[in-house]
């Protein structure tokens, strides 16, 4: 592998427009979020789209559903009224079976064409991850950009009942002779148990934490808060604090190739914080076959996020270049391919 390699990314609309000029498939998540339908607007508004799969995760019923509900409505009448079909929203359990999300996006692959962009923003990471392995490892892929839309702000209670710290679907990871020296956990807004699970399941990694900073009011101190009761329940020095902007994923993608010795050191990876933190996490772990733990949450709040962050009235929509022209920019190891090499 090698490190510090050119890695594009950008606002949305100035990513497109370096672009080659293409149609894409888009790949998102309907829920209750303002920002799921950002991205997707802004591809659609400028005539870039050439079809559209919008999963609908559906949790086990809690004391959220009616409102859900309710929500979810208004949101298939807006996005009736920018012009999308209620036919490109499919229904997929929340738990669904690893093989059905594995068919699920073979299906997404056939029927998109070989330019797709995927919306991480509403998507669980229960999908994310495996989406993200299944469109690097799929050959037929010229062109696949990842795109996550900022919110406005968060709520304070994001997400309950959360299931046992467990590897995500596709990421259990193949355990090689070099035994594992470190876990790389990304931290956010939540806890989940997760010093406990730190402390009993790896007692002897170095844990290092991928910080996001700078990452505003009232993250930070929800962060650091977070950090804070890490290192109580650790009680040692084996605990390294690495800064990162929450929303550059080529930076972590570097800072992890830098930590792993260009994936010499084998790491666990445990994604607990900014999705394009976790987006490199994704990344590097699918391509060196590393797993990945976390505690999937059984519900999430309604109203997870409020409103869509924007810049100069523009929707704060980053899009990262994962494979332009058939050049991957994470050293993602597909199987040889030689690319024509980037246009950006």
């Amino acid at each position: 592998m090698s490190a510090f390699r050119y890695r594009p990314w950008g606002l949305l609309p100035w990513v497109i427009h370096k672009c080659p000029d293409l149609r894409w498939g888009f790949i998102g998540s309907f829920w209750t979020e303002e920002r799921g339908l950002s991205a997707w607007r802004t591809l659609n508004g400028l005539g870039k789209l050439s079809s559209t799969y919008f999963a609908n995760i559906v949790e086990p019923p809690s004391r959220f559903t009616l409102e859900s509900d309710e929500i979810l409505a208004k949101r298939k009448k807006e996005y009736e009224g920018y012009g999308g079909s209620l036919s490109d929203i499919y229904d997929h359990l929340l738990f669904d079976r690893v093989g059905d999300i594995v068919n699920t996006m073979d299906r997404i692959i056939d029927n998109a064409g070989p330019n797709i962009v995927l919306d991480i923003s509403s998507l669980p990471k229960r999908f994310f991850f495996p989406f993200v392995k299944l469109l690097i490892k799929a050959t037929s892929i010229d062109n696949l950009i990842v795109v996550y839309t900022l919110p406005r702000a968060h709520t304070d209670n994001l997400a309950e009942n959360y299931q046992d710290w467990n590897t995500l679907p596709l990421f259990q990871g193949v355990y090689p002779d070099l035994p594992t020296k470190m876990l790389i956990v990304s931290v956010g807004y939540l806890a989940m148990g997760l010093s406990d699970q730190i402390e009993q399941d790896n007692p002897h990694l170095a844990l290092k934490i991928l910080f996001p900073f700078p990452p505003g009011p009232p993250s930070f101190q929800k962060t650091l808060e977070l950090v804070r009761l890490i290192k109580k329940n650790l009680k040692t020095d084996r605990l390294e604090l690495i800064r990162v902007n929450a929303v550059d994923t080529p930076d972590a993608y570097d800072l992890i190739l830098a930590h792993t010795q260009q994936g010499e050191l084998a790491a666990n990876f445990a994604p607990f914080g900014p999705k394009p933190i976790s987006l490199a996490m994704a990344i590097y772990a699918a391509a060196n076959d590393r797993p990945v733990f976390y505690n999937q949450p059984k519900t999430y709040h309604p109203k997870y996020s409020i409103g869509v962050s924007d810049i100069n009235g523009i929707p704060e929509t980053y899009a990262y270049c994962i494979r332009i022209n058939g050049h991957d920019f994470y050293d993602t190891q597909v199987s040889g391919r030689e690319g024509v090499g980037p246009v950006i």
